[in-house]
């Protein structure tokens, strides 16, 4: 992430752009079916608009990206 200053929406946006994220392995690795990609695809679309995240914009993508972090590692912590 580029050194900008943290503020709740740049917050939200980052957790919006991790669940995105998650959902984009979900989807590469086989994690549900056809029709669960398809509906996880959907997702994804609705969470990008609803947060006003291009994914098609590479600044933004970099900017909000919370790789290497995954969200799911949480689980292997906590």
């Amino acid at each position: 992430m580029t050194a900008t200053t943290q503020t709740p929406e740049s917050n939200r946006k980052r957790l919006a752009m991790g669940i995105i994220e998650y959902l984009d392995k979900a989807i590469a690795e086989g994690f549900v079916s056809s029709d669960g990609a398809e509906s996880l695809e959907v997702a994804r679309q609705c969470i990008s608009d609803a947060f006003e995240i291009d994914v098609e914009d590479e600044s933004q993508t970099k900017e909000l990206s919370i790789k290497p972090f995954a969200l799911d590692k949480v689980f292997e912590v906590y």
